[in-house]
């Protein structure tokens, strides 16, 4: 995996992929964290999915048809859409495809 986008945002989040594949790793947000929960606690910040701007603008359609709320923001690079998943986790959506 190469790292991608680290010029714009340094380590946060540390962006690792190939191809048209990525991860978004995003660390926890103290110099101590605590040590990792059982198996019925969430455990991560959120899960980050890339997707083209056709695709990124057809889930904000579906969410917004089956009545999910969600929000928008804009990283400067790329746009984002966050909500949660019916087990608590937040999911992101993302397109690099602007402008």
């Amino acid at each position: 995996l190469e790292r991608w986008h680290e010029e714009a945002w340094g380590d946060y989040p540390a962006i690792v992929g190939v191809g048209t594949t990525a991860v978004a790793l995003f660390p926890v947000g103290t110099d101590r964290p605590h040590p990792p929960p059982g198996r019925g606690v969430l455990a991560m910040k959120h899960l980050a999915f890339r997707a083209t701007a056709a695709d990124f603008a057809a889930a904000q359609q579906e969410l917004t048809r089956r009545g999910i709320a969600f929000e928008s923001q804009d990283h400067q690079i790329s746009r984002s859409i966050y909500f949660d998943d019916p087990d608590g986790h937040l999911i992101e959506i993302t397109t690099y495809q602007i402008g």
